[in-house]
Formats: C-alpha cells, sequence, structure tokens
C-alpha cells in the first residue's frame, strides 16, 4: 500500500483529490469561466487515476474506482453546464444551465465525501 501511495497511482489520486477541492472552490465563487476549465482539469486527472496502478486492497480498488467513474461523468456534465464563447475583440458570453450546474456540484460534495472515505487508510499512511 506505501508503494502505491508513493508512486504513480498514488499522485494521479492525489491530483483528483486536489482538483476536486480546486472545482468546489471556484464553483462556490461562481466564476464559470474558470469554473468550465476546472471541470476539463477535473476529468483529466480522472482519466490519469483510472489508468494509473490499482490500489492493492481490492474493497478499497472498487470504491475507489466507482468513485472515479462517477467523478468522469460528472465533471463532464459540469463542462457541458456552462458554454463560454467570445463576443468581440476581448468579451466573452457565459451561458450556464443551472439545473445541469447545480446537480453537478451536490454531486461533487457528495463524491469527495465517498473519495474520503474509500481512501481514507491510505491518508493514515501519508502522517
Amino acid at each position: 500500500m506505501v508503494r502505491w501511495a508513493d508512486g504513480g497511482g498514488g499522485a494521479a489520486w492525489s491530483a483528483v483529490t486536489t482538483q476536486l477541492g480546486d472545482v468546489t472552490q471556484v464553483g462556490g465563487a461562481q466564476l464559470y469561466s474558470e469554473l468550465r476549465l476546472e471541470c476539463a482539469r477535473l476529468g483529466s486527472s480522472v482519466q490519469t487515476a483510472r489508468s494509473a496502478p490499482p490500489i492493492p486492497d481490492r474493497a478499497m480498488e472498487r470504491l475507489y474506482a466507482n468513485v472515479l467513474a462517477r467523478l468522469a461523468a460528472t465533471s463532464t456534465d459540469c463542462r457541458d453546464a456552462i458554454s463560454v464563447s467570445a463576443v468581440g475583440d476581448e468579451g466573452q458570453q457565459i451561458t450556464v444551465d443551472k439545473a445541469l450546474l447545480n446537480r453537478s456540484l451536490a454531486q461533487f460534495a457528495a463524491e469527495s465525501g465517498e473519495l474520503y472515505a474509500a481512501t481514507a487508510e491510505i491518508r493514515t499512511l501519508r502522517r
């Protein structure tokens, strides 16, 4: 488990955790243009984590993989909820599907708790 935490799997897990926090913070501030980018970055981090070495504990890996799958879908929904288009030379128009975005942000909050629970043992190794 320590080797996983110190290797590529742990690095990918840390990136997802950090990116999830960034999405939550930017979403709370309603910085929609930046949020769209953060959701895309989270989706990329999740894909990297999904292809990283699995957690050596089967039960923990199963929970983690399920969280990652849900985060992948939610990050896509989040990104799709916000459209940004150029207006003139320096402006932009932002359109937000509030219902889809609110569902996405609520799902991120739920998945954050699930990710925390699924990987609790790993955090204890890093102290």
